[in-house]
């Protein structure tokens, strides 16, 4: 994979965020589709360590929890009910499978939230 200065690694995740298309990325910065593509492959991978990171030290509080005297009354979310009936529901696919779509889920929800909102109101007019 080319190597590029981390600031221009950080304005390729950056224009991507903000739902730029990766050609127009690619002519704006001076690189390859395929750079641009390697590098947010290799941001994803990095952050998808990252939550597993997280999820994995959650669960292991969770789990430390619910195995007390006191762990049946642990309280959790009513989005939380929904995702174990989810996981529940899905259970006969092999788990990498459910963690995949899981992960993606994720992503394309944290990619909805980056957007830019669209100001309703029009410029100039009052």
């Amino acid at each position: 994979m080319r190597r590029i200065p981390s600031d221009k690694v950080a304005r390729v995740v950056e224009l991507r965020a903000r739902g730029a298309p990766v050609m127009s990325i690619a002519r704006e910065l001076g690189l390859h589709r395929s750079t641009v593509y390697n590098y947010l492959a290799r941001v994803q991978a990095f952050e998808d360590e990252g939550f597993l990171e997280e999820a994995r030290r959650e669960l292991e509080v969770f789990s430390r929890l619910y195995l007390s005297p006191l762990g049946e009354a642990t309280p959790v979310s009513g989005q939380a009910v929904r995702l174990a009936e989810l996981v529940r529901r899905f259970m006969h696919l092999p788990d990498a499978v459910v963690a995949q779509a899981l992960l993606n889920a994720h992503w394309r929800r944290l990619k909805t939230c980056r957007r830019r909102r669209r100001s309703t109101s029009k410029s100039g007019k009052r």
